[in-house]
């Protein structure tokens, strides 16, 4: 017998019986009149759940809703995902170690005779 199986929205994680399988899928399996387990995640959205009998020739869409409060992450531009991300770390000097700097130690550590 010949299952097909997609989401929406589309590109979720589906697994049959806790078989990872790929999405959509189009699969041929021995028509044994059992229930099986189909499984749809995706991030910012409720897991669906569906129980299929394999008996006769099926399509199943599983229909996944959007989480409440909780906020799909913003896309970035084609330009931000182009530049690196960029983190500032604070200046280090003489001061900011714990150090007033000395007349010859502008920046330099100088107390060591190595």
């Amino acid at each position: 017998m010949r299952l097909l199986v997609r989401t929406e929205p589309p590109g979720a994680v589906l697994h049959l019986d806790g078989t990872r399988i790929a999405n959509p899928a189009e699969l041929r399996l021995s028509r044994d009149g059992r229930p099986h387990r189909l499984t749809a995640s995706a991030a910012g959205h409720e897991t669906s759940v569906e129980t299929v009998v394999l008996d006769r020739d099926r399509t199943v869409t599983l229909r996944l809703r959007p989480t409440r409060g909780v906020e799909p992450a913003p896309q970035r531009s084609s330009e931000q995902a182009r530049r690196p991300a960029v983190r500032e770390h604070p200046p280090t000097s003489p001061t900011s170690m714990g150090r007033a700097p000395g007349p010859r130690a502008v920046g330099f550590v100088t107390d060591n005779p190595y």
